[in-house]
């Protein structure tokens, strides 16, 4: 998975791998507005994941309520967040590979 800086999405390393976390709509605005008072993004935070949102066209499209999660420990930090309340799907996304 590509690390993006959180000003734009510029490229910026490898990771590992990433997480696809996708919230109820109420729990997606604090998410986008980077609310450090919200359970998610405190554990994210915690982690020393990042969060980016997906594109979006409308607020009450799906992808508003998806997001990307780049860490070190994909497996743990997923574990935690499906246990936080908003959560509909959180998974970890294996990196591309070759063929």
């Amino acid at each position: 998975m590509l690390l993006r800086s959180t000003e734009g999405g510029a490229l910026l390393g490898m990771s590992a791998m990433g997480i696809t976390l996708i919230v109820d709509a109420q729990t997606a605005a604090p998410l986008h507005d980077r609310d450090p008072r919200h359970p998610l993004m405190a554990a994210i935070r915690a982690a020393g994941a990042e969060i980016y949102s997906m594109p979006a066209f409308a607020p009450d499209e799906p992808g508003a309520r998806t997001f990307s999660i780049d860490t070190d420990d994909p497996q743990v930090l997923a574990e935690t967040l499906r246990d936080l309340p908003g959560v509909e799907a959180c998974y970890v996304k294996p990196d591309d590979q070759l063929p």
